[in-house]
């Protein structure tokens, strides 16, 4: 049938795989009510999505008579860690392009600035760790907009410097007291700005200082793109924040997406201010910012909280719900040169002093670091591949999970 095996049973499952062929890869066709051999087959073949042939519904798969191939274009892991991950399954290799040999990875990973690297861009792959099409949730503006459950979120306005309800920002300043604005498409804590009089924002905006927070995030991140920097969100500032030995924090929980799938894992890190709290001089970065930069070192989510367990639970059901929520928001899409796709993002999120969770934003930066010996971007990549990679390029050597650090399907 149009050059492909149709698979019924064990045997002939076997027959096909051990039979002598000069390809890379073998092709096959298995009916779709015929789940007991489907599971059978999944356990050494990639799964390549349903197809019709005469009218008839088929899983078609791949059985790999090479290794599974990849690239991994990293700035948090060394070469020879990035080996180890493939080589402790016992079925990947380096890929290589040669004149001889015009075909590409199965599994592509990019990571840091590889992201923005122009020449990786258009790389083929049956898997990438990018989806396409998330700046509903990336973006500041889109995410507070289409989020449902609305007690998670700041009280906010997207704000448009060349049109701003200067009235709505004052009846804002009346019920708040203090408001934080931050560039849309910002990141790091850069252009960041706190005000605690409407005045003082009024100022601000008149004077055009806000081209001076444009210029910090654009000395990082430059851009030729007209207007790129006009959106902003104006929002509340918690004053009542959740302390961890004395100072302001956040939360970097990391957020899996694949398909209509999501995951939500167990360990999150704690990024703090670089000095210990207190309800004055807002100006001072170093107190009311809490940045990687500055932060304290080795702190874990949750256990540098040393919340009580009902706290703990009281938290963790809010995360949990938080993130239903987003993931509701829709599907997101693959890169035209990838066949399937999956990204890891990282959720920035806040707990006031009487346990309420609070969003701040979703980003695709990830914000990996070393700290005390411990490679924790080791730990979430390794989940990563246990959680997405192997269960769609089943590894010879099945890996233990790790006990600790997991995702959490949603």
């Amino acid at each position: 049938m149009g050059g492909y095996n149709i698979i019924k049973t064990q045997e002939e499952f076997e027959n096909l795989i051990n039979q002598k062929t000069n390809k890379e890869r073998i092709k096959f066709l298995v009916p779709k009510g015929n789940r007991e051999l489907i599971e059978k087959i999944e356990e050494k073949c990639y799964y390549n999505g349903e197809r019709k042939e005469k009218g008839k519904n088929y899983y078609e798969f791949f059985y790999f008579v090479r290794k599974y191939t990849y690239l991994m274009k990293t700035d948090y892991l060394d070469a020879k860690e990035v080996s180890e991950i493939f080589k402790r399954r016992g079925n990947w290799e380096l890929f290589k392009k040669s004149k001889q040999n015009n075909n590409y990875p199965d599994f592509f990973y990019v990571d840091g600035k590889f992201t923005y690297d122009r020449n990786l861009f258009g790389v083929k792959s049956l898997l990438k760790n990018q989806v396409y099409n998330h700046e509903y949730i990336t973006r500041k503006d889109e995410l507070f907009k289409n989020l449902g459950v609305k007690k998670y979120l700041f009280d906010n306005y997207n704000l448009d410097i060349k049109n701003i309800n200067y009235k709505k920002v004052e009846e804002m300043f009346n019920k708040n007291g203090v408001l934080i604005l931050k560039p849309v498409k910002g990141f790091q804590g850069l252009g960041i700005t706190i005000f605690d009089t409407f005045n003082d924002f009024k100022d601000f905006m008149k004077e055009k200082k806000y081209l001076e927070s444009i210029e910090e995030v654009r000395k990082i991140a430059p851009s030729k793109e007209k207007d790129k920097y006009r959106h902003w969100v104006l929002q509340e500032y918690i004053n009542n924040p959740l302390l961890v030995k004395g100072r302001k924090f956040h939360i970097r929980i990391y957020y899996l997406v694949y398909r209509n799938e999501a995951f939500v894992y167990n360990v999150g890190k704690i990024i703090t201010a670089g000095e210990k709290y207190k309800r004055e001089d807002y100006s001072n970065k170093k107190i009311h910012d809490s940045h990687i930069t500055d932060s304290l070192q080795g702190m874990f989510f949750p256990e540098s909280l040393k919340l009580t367990k009902k706290r703990e639970k009281e938290v963790w059901e809010q995360i949990i719900e938080l993130f239903k929520d987003i993931k509701k928001l829709g599907k997101f899409e693959c890169f035209p040169e990838s066949k399937d796709c999956y990204q890891v993002f990282g959720a920035d999120l806040m707990i006031t002093d009487n346990y309420q969770v609070k969003m701040l934003e979703l980003n695709t930066k990830l914000g990996f670091n070393e700290f005390e010996g411990i490679r924790f971007n080791k730990y979430l990549i390794e989940n990563e591949m246990q959680t997405i990679v192997d269960n769609i390029f089943p590894p010879e050597k099945k890996q233990k999970p790790l006990e600790d650090k997991y995702f959490i399907k949603l």
